[in-house]
């Protein structure tokens, strides 16, 4: 980032529109804790190299406890790149990161398809809380 009071501007004015922000492959560059002290940010996204390594690098584990320390100060949310088994899932829980994403959740699929999905599990779960409510008026 060459231009940091620019882009902390820019970030303010999205966050004032109601726009979250994540900031992406933390811990893959040394600059990750100076952004966090300057920008306007609501998540931050821990790099996948780090999460791969969680169980075999010690510097791994100690970066990513950090980062989820520093994180819980700045009441920000943590979200973990490469879930790629359960054994990553579980560390990942026992550091208290919020999210994760990667293979193990779910494979990279068209985009359409995600969202015609989630256009019909909105619609059943509407129609759940309709049968609901009409069970609870005829009830009483």
């Amino acid at each position: 980032m060459t231009n940091l009071a620019a882009a902390s501007q820019f970030l303010s004015e999205l966050k004032a529109r109601g726009i979250r922000i994540a900031l992406d492959d933390v811990g893959a560059g040394v600059a990750s804790f100076g952004y966090l002290k300057s920008l306007a940010v609501d998540y931050l996204k821990i790099d996948g190299q780090l999460v791969v390594g969680l169980s075999t690098k010690p510097i791994d584990m100690v970066s990513v406890k950090s980062f989820c320390k520093v994180v819980g100060v700045l009441g920000l949310q943590t979200v973990a790149e490469y879930a790629e088994d359960e054994a990553a899932l579980r560390l990942l829980d026992s550091l208290n990161v919020d999210m994760v994403q990667g293979y193990h959740l779910r494979m990279p699929e068209p985009l359409a398809r995600v969202l015609s999905e989630a256009k019909t599990r909105r619609r059943c779960l509407a129609t759940l809380r309709f049968q609901e409510r009409l069970k609870g008026s005829s009830a009483g």
